[in-house]
Parts: C-alpha cells; sequence; structure tokens
C-alpha cells in the first residue's frame, strides 16, 4: 500500500466534505422538493401528533415562544392577523417547555388555530437560531434552517408579517425547477 501523501490526504477530504454538504444541502431545502426533517410533538392546537416544521408547498411561519413570555401574547396576535390575510401561509408555533397540559391551557387562552409543538432539548431552537423570545422566522415553501427571508426577535407589525410571507411566497416560485 502507497503511503499517504499530504496532497493525497487533502484531496480525500475535500471530496469527503464536498459529498457530505451536497447530502446537508439537499435535505435543508437547497432545492427541489427538500423539506426540512425536524418534527415536534404537538402541544396543543390543530393537526397531527408529530408536526413537521417545513412543508414544501406553502411559505412557512415559525414562532419561537414561551408561556411564561408576556411579549409573545401580543406576537400571537400579530401573527393570527397576518395568517387570516394569508391564509396559505403554514404556521407553526414552537416552545422548549415541557408540560403539555400548561402549554395546552395557556394556547387556550392565547394561542392561535395553528400547532403549537414542545421542542424540550431546543433542538429546532438550536437549529433555527432562536435563543431570544419571541423570535419569529418566515422561511420560502420547502426552506430549512439559514433559509428565511425575514427574521424578527420582539413584537412586529402585522404588515410586516404580510411582506415577508409575500416574500418567501415568492421565493418558493423562484425555486421551482425549469422544464429542459
Amino acid at each position: 500500500m502507497e503511503p499517504l501523501s499530504r496532497r493525497r490526504l487533502l484531496r480525500s477530504g475535500a471530496v469527503a466534505a464536498s459529498v457530505g454538504l451536497a447530502g446537508c444541502l439537499g435535505r435543508l431545502g437547497g432545492g427541489g422538493d427538500a423539506v426540512d426533517a425536524i418534527e415536534l410533538e404537538r402541544a396543543a392546537g390543530p393537526g397531527p401528533d408529530r408536526v413537521p416544521l417545513a412543508v414544501a408547498d406553502r411559505p412557512i411561519v415559525l414562532d419561537f415562544f414561551a408561556t411564561w413570555c408576556a411579549p409573545c401574547i401580543p406576537q400571537l396576535d400579530t401573527i393570527w392577523a397576518a395568517a387570516q390575510e394569508r391564509p396559505d401561509a403554514y404556521v407553526v408555533s414552537v416552545t422548549n417547555e415541557r408540560s403539555q397540559d400548561g402549554i395546552r391551557q395557556w394556547w387556550d387562552d392565547y394561542g392561535g388555530d395553528w400547532p403549537a409543538v414542545m421542542d424540550p432539548e431546543a433542538r429546532a431552537t438550536s437549529t433555527y437560531s432562536a435563543p431570544r423570545l419571541p423570535t419569529t422566522l418566515v422561511l420560502p415553501p420547502g426552506g430549512g434552517p439559514g433559509s428565511e427571508v425575514w427574521r424578527h426577535v420582539g413584537v412586529a407589525r402585522k404588515e410586516a408579517v404580510v411582506a415577508a410571507i409575500d416574500e418567501a411566497a415568492a421565493a418558493g416560485d423562484l425555486e421551482e425547477p425549469s422544464p429542459r
């Protein structure tokens, strides 16, 4: 067997890195119908028991909140109002709290008509870089972490959320593959 030269080692490392990166891009919204793989347990609101954080065919609004977060209440009102104007948006609210009963009670008092999911290990919070609350992200259809067209920390204006949903929808239209 031939000794491993520095050049050969670097070349094999570059090939491995590019193969790994290509796999990540395909899974995280790098094109086509790829959709973010994160699914979380629904705590409240409508939907299946496990809720995906992204869909391939609609603009995505991710709302990171907590039941103890006072500004999260008016932010939910803002998202609700924006969702009424843009009913095609896919909205999911994410909390890293663990008490399904507590979340459900709070959601009954203040929540929207979309799913609220639990992220107790902060997987989505970390992946989407949303450590402060409330944080709202708007992504294009099929978008994954890093693909957001808009990010806001704090209470946003409804008009800003609606404009971001429109921008995400347009970005999704541009990403469709062209016929060859």
